[in-house]
């Protein structure tokens, strides 16, 4: 067997194999991401009976595996976290103090924490809450780990390229 190249490294290994490589390192990645954001999210309590326990930590989701380039011309795979449920964003962010009120002729009904008593109110004040960050903290922890995240997809891609210089086809 013989080749031929220029001295560049990328003509001795198949960029099919790289490209696969990647992709399973971005799935690997946003499943990570996925699981610590559903670690970290609080989960309610039973007394919020609008809610199921668990609710907002069930509604994180990876997101799907997709091509993606860098303003430089290189390209990638990407994944990530998600979550569609209003709250998470509450959650994310925080709540400025605010006041809210009932709509005319209308009252606002709640059960009080701790005790769970029924409430019912004309105006609330919401204290507000910081932030607890969820889905960046679920990113920084992927980024932090990633070589650990990325060590199989890379073992599995050097069995791969081994296995491809030995057949000659990837």
């Amino acid at each position: 067997m013989s080749f031929e190249s220029d001295g560049r490294m990328a003509d001795w290994f198949a960029p099919e194999l790289a490209e696969r490589a990647t992709r399973e390192m971005a799935d690997d990645a946003g499943a990570f991401a996925t699981a610590t954001a559903r670690a970290l999210a609080p989960i309610s309590p039973v007394i919020d009976s609008a809610r199921a326990p668990g609710t907002l930590r069930r509604s994180y989701e990876q997101i799907d595996v997709h091509p993606f380039a860098h303003g430089d011309g290189k390209s990638g795979y990407a994944s990530g976290v998600q979550s569609h449920d209003f709250v998470a964003r509450l959650i994310e962010y925080g709540v400025a103090p605010h006041d809210v009120s009932a709509k005319a002729g209308r009252w606002l009904v709640f059960r009080a924490w701790p005790n769970g008593e029924i409430v019912r109110a004309k105006l609330v004040h919401q204290k507000g809450f910081p932030g607890q960050h969820i889905v960046h903290r679920a990113i920084e922890a992927t980024r932090f780990a990633f070589d650990e995240i990325a060590e199989p997809a890379l073992l599995r891609w050097v069995e791969r390229q081994s296995a491809a210089a030995h057949t000659g086809r990837p």
